[in-house]
């Protein structure tokens, strides 16, 4: 497990009211996630001030190795940029260093170069592209681009690179997942949903009805049905406050129970990316 930072700096999510979190509890919650054995955080430059939250604590934790993984989505100046990045986060490497869009390679594909650079420099470990659709990745396997990781959204809904999971891994490709609960949309109650998501009311009403039968919650059927997927490396969680980090680490618990449901959850995938992602909802 994983711990994303976009709402250490930024006011991020579907059903965030909470806005950007304090430095106080972000103290709080990397203690808590040291405590319990989760030593990685995903952060990125586009991530407001992400960096300088998670470089406070660790410049005042220094007890605290936690390992790093953070995205450029700068074109302009690049190997300056991520030099910026390991002085915000005052650290002298990090574990990955990821391109934050597709996008951002196909302006700069020499962005690429300056990450490969960097890792020859030992100011990071492993380098990667962060992606949105399944052609993207194609493109990079076809290239043979010299990547160590990917970062890709996978959840009960989103599976639609796990046709790609043997492939990356006989190329020694690490998988990270994010937006496992797709922003909460799996937990919001169908009355709460407008006209937008009417195609896939009737999905999650399933996925409720799901966890209702078996006693298991929502949130373990998330985060197990991504567990319970050998191929996959890592998994980011945002948190909001110590309790939810701390249901998330117990809910891991309950992999085996899920295992049985992970056949009836596969068959609600869903391929409209208007769904999938969350800038095209309409509120």
């Amino acid at each position: 497990m994983v711990i994303g930072s976009a709402n250490f700096g930024l006011n991020y999510g579907f059903k965030n009211k909470k806005g950007k979190l304090s430095q106080e509890l972000v103290n709080k919650l990397l203690d808590c996630a040291w405590l319990n054995n989760i030593d990685t955080i995903d952060s990125a430059m586009g991530y407001g001030d992400s960096e300088s939250v998670i470089g406070s604590y660790l410049l005042n934790n220094a007890d605290k190795q936690f390992k790093i993984i953070t995205k450029i989505n700068k074109i302009d100046k690049p190997f300056d940029r991520l030099n910026e990045s390991l002085k915000f986060l005052n650290v002298s490497e990090v574990d990955y260093f990821l391109i934050h869009n597709f996008n951002y390679f196909e302006k700069s594909p020499e962005l690429i170069d300056h990450l490969v650079r960097f890792k020859k420099e030992g100011k990071c470990n492993k380098i990667g592209i962060s992606l949105y659709y399944p052609e993207e990745l194609e493109f990079l396997l076809k290239n043979k681009v010299p990547i160590d990781a990917i970062q890709i959204a996978y959840s009960i809904f989103d599976q639609r690179f796990e046709e790609y999971f043997s492939l990356l891994k006989e190329r020694n490709i690490e998988i990270h997942v994010r937006s496992i609960f797709l922003q909460g949309l799996f937990f919001t109650k169908i009355s709460d949903l407008g006209h937008h998501f009417d195609k896939v009311k009737h999905k999650i009403d399933k996925i409720q009805q799901i966890s209702l039968d078996s006693g298991i919650s929502i949130a373990s059927l998330c985060l197990n049905f991504a567990y319970n997927n050998a191929f996959i490396d890592k998994i980011i969680i945002g948190v909001d406050n110590i309790e939810n980090l701390k249901t998330n680490i117990r809910v891991l618990l309950g992999k085996e129970k899920v295992q049985p449901l992970i056949e009836p959850l596969k068959n609600l995938c869903e391929k409209d990316v208007n769904i999938l992602f969350p800038h095209f909802w309409k509120q």
